[in-house]
């Protein structure tokens, strides 16, 4: 079984290589960013790591899976649909979430519950 500090760090490599190739290509589609929705995504990002060390959906898996789903789609049933503009800023503004609460947490300091 993968530590809790190992995930935290794979975690934190996937969402770094998912940053950028995302930036690279909103870039290079010349798609402007949309600071509300970079935003959105950035809340979502650090509080969905936040819940999910914490346990507060509960040790499973398969409710947090859940819990995750439904925030997706509630962040998806309120974008605009006929714009790019929106689903680019908000997986940059999620990983970039992820990100900063994975250094805060499980790379700077303790991952929440390590004694």
């Amino acid at each position: 079984m993968v530590s809790q500090r190992t995930g935290a760090i794979v975690d934190l490599v996937v969402n770094v290589a998912t940053f950028l190739a995302v930036v690279r290509y909103a870039r290079s589609d010349e798609t402007a960013q949309s600071r509300t929705w970079f935003a959105a995504g950035f809340v979502q990002g650090s509080l969905s790591r936040a819940v999910a060390d914490r346990e507060l959906l509960g040790p499973d898996r398969r409710l947090r899976w859940l819990g995750a789903a439904a925030l997706v789609g509630v962040l998806e049933g309120v974008s605009p649909t006929e714009s790019n503009r929106a689903a680019w800023s908000t997986i940059a503004g999620h990983s970039l979430g992820v990100i900063v609460y994975r250094l805060w947490y499980g790379v700077v300091g303790p991952l929440p519950g390590d004694t």
